[in-house]
């Protein structure tokens, strides 16, 4: 990976933790039982005006193909264990492991032909 990528992947990532942010003090504030990605995608339904949102595997399973080009909606994917790496208190999560979220992209149905 170049050096101009790994600073777009940096950048998406922060972008990101700030909407999560924003998403976790929304939750907290109005008490809901909802997920950080819940809440990013409910905000981005506002902002976008979007209904539905599904990956590009959900969207090909109903037929629907994403028109070339669109961008995707960044939400946070499935943790995966991190190998070969020491565990550390910084790192380590609730249950002992290492995790690592990677980022997942949807489509509204704005995107899809």
């Amino acid at each position: 990976m170049t050096e101009e990528k790994k600073a777009l992947a940096k950048a998406k990532r922060l972008a990101l933790s700030e909407l999560s942010k924003k998403a976790k003090k929304i939750i907290e504030e109005k008490q809901l039982n909802s997920t950080i990605n819940d809440m990013i995608i409910f905000l981005y339904s506002k902002k976008e005006e979007c209904k539905i949102f599904k990956s590009y595997k959900n969207w090909k399973e109903e037929g629907k193909t994403v028109i070339k080009g669109s961008k995707g909606f960044p939400i946070w994917g499935r943790p995966r264990k991190i190998k070969g790496k020491e565990e550390t208190k910084e790192h380590c999560d609730k249950r002992g492991g290492f995790d690592f979220f990677p980022i997942a992209h949807l489509f509204s149905e704005k995107q899809v032909s």
